[in-house]
Order: C-alpha cells, then structure tokens, then sequence
C-alpha cells in the first residue's frame, strides 16, 4: 500500500473512534480503570500482530487487514481518552465546564 491508499486507512480510524466514542458513552458508568486497560490492550494487541505480520510489498490483496487494525486502533484510541476524560468530566473541581477546561489543559 502507497500513499494512495491512505485515505482509506484514515478513514477506517476516523469511523473505527467515532463508533467507540459513540459506544464509550455508554460505558461511562464503569470505573476509569477499565476503559484505559481495554484500550491499552487492543493497542498492545495490535502491535504484537502487525510486529510479526510481513505483508507481501504491492499486493492489495491484504489491504483490509490493515483498515481493519486501523478501525481497531481508532477504537483503542477512544477508549484511553475516554477513560482519561472520565476523571474530568465528573466533576473534581466541581462541574462539567471546569472538568473539560481541566482536561484540555493537561492533554493540551
């Protein structure tokens, strides 16, 4: 895969964090530890296949497999900022405004 195949693989990630995003919201309720483990061992995980996976140079045959761990990294993504975010968001310097202000101030 070349540069011209890119743009799949962006938008794989892209729709692979908007459903885990969308998804996280509704594990909200689980304590913070949880989302950041899952996310840390879908990312482990992948990198462990891909480190031991040789693709065949310019065959298109095994393109899906890499979108597909693109979605999963996506989704590995979202759920270390959600767990992230859930520690903010609920309310440690008392509100949902000043908890995001925080967390744009620690990730930013």
């Amino acid at each position: 895969m070349g540069l011209e195949r890119l743009a799949y693989l962006l938008v794989a990630y892209s729709l692979g964090a908007s459903a885990a995003s969308l998804l996280g919201l509704l594990g909200l309720w689980l304590p913070r530890p949880v989302p950041l483990v899952a996310g840390a061992g879908v990312h482990l995980l992948l990198t462990f296949i891909l480190f031991f996976w040789a693709p065949v140079p310019r065959v298109l045959q095994h393109s899906w497999i890499l979108c597909v761990a693109a979605a999963l990294w996506g989704v590995g993504s979202t759920l270390n900022k959600t767990g992230l975010s859930s520690e903010y968001s609920c309310g440690h310097w008392g509100g949902r405004g000043r908890g995001l202000y925080g967390y744009l101030w620690v990730v930013g």
